[in-house]
């Protein structure tokens, strides 16, 4: 992917990737290839999750890991993560994404050429699947995720999902259709290629999810009690005999780099994703 435009800092956070899910190394090798260089905060994974980080970022010199100690207590939290790890980048653009954000492919092209054209304030259009990528969870919504950080420009606020200056923003899409407004839309329907597929705690890794759901608990109000109103092993079992969740295709236009996943049961670390980040080579793994 050429870049030829002022120079951008790609930033996020993440706690315990491995255990929760988070497709962590999957959302870094998709901005990779678009950043200068890549911030990334740990908040105190104990699932080896830092481990793997310093490996990545001892090979490669452009990835830089931070960690710093949070209380995990409210929402709050997040925002407060994500501004510092934006005041860690090198560069006053800077894009910032939450771990399990994953830009499909022909976003970032999108994205690559709207920086050349020297536009840095841009919100995506942001949507979520469940079951196994199967079926609509969340209509699209839009996020803040590129300014310039300059004057307090790019501060998260509230639950740490958007900014105040989202309405300044201006999307970064090619289309200019109406959303969906129903979860039962036809998936062809609908140009999820220049969208932002968030890896909801429904949206896949069936196993994973009630340990996801015990690391959202504080921050997001996700209960731990209850999964969709049953108990989490009650959830399980149904969802053990719910043949969405082994399905090796699926109907959306999802990012090439998590088609690998697809009817995958349990999150697993590729050794080919973690060597691609080390080398700084991803191209081939987003399908590019």
């Amino acid at each position: 992917m050429t870049i030829d435009r002022q120079p951008v800092s790609g930033c996020t956070i993440i706690r315990d990737a491995v255990k929760g899910a988070f497709c962590l190394f999957e959302s870094m090798a998709t901005m990779l290839p678009i950043v200068d260089d890549m911030h990334v905060m740990d908040m105190g994974s104990t699932d080896g999750t830092l481990e793997i980080l310093h490996k990545i970022a001892d090979a490669n010199k452009r990835i830089h890991i931070h960690t710093k100690e949070y209380e995990w207590v409210n929402p709050i939290t997040l925002a407060n993560a994500s501004n510092d790890v934006i005041d860690c980048g090198a560069h006053d653009n800077v894009l910032f994404w939450q771990a399990d954000e994953i830009w499909h492919e022909n976003l970032l092209q999108i994205m690559a050429k709207r920086f050349e054209e020297g536009v840095f304030n841009m919100t995506f259009w942001r949507y979520q699947l469940r079951d196994n990528f199967q079926k609509v969870h969340w209509l699209p919504h839009r996020v803040h995720r590129v300014n310039d950080r300059r004057n307090g420009m790019f501060r998260f606020i509230g639950d740490g999902m958007n900014t105040e200056k989202i309405i300044d923003a201006k999307a970064c899409t090619k289309h200019t259709e109406t959303w969906p407004q129903r979860v039962d839309v036809n998936p062809v329907d609908v140009p999820w290629d220049c969208m932002i597929l968030d890896v909801c705690s429904l949206g896949a890794f069936r196993d994973n999810l009630v340990a996801r759901r015990k690391l959202h608990h504080p921050l997001w109000g996700e209960s731990v009690f209850t999964i969709e109103g049953a108990h989490p092993d009650a959830w399980l079992q149904k969802a053990m005999v719910n043949p969405d969740w082994t399905k090796e295709f699926t109907p959306f236009d999802i990012p090439h780099i998590m088609r690998w996943h697809v009817g995958k049961t349990t999150y697993d670390v590729r050794s080919d994703l973690i060597r691609a980040l080390m080398e700084d080579d991803t191209l081939e793994l987003l399908g590019l």
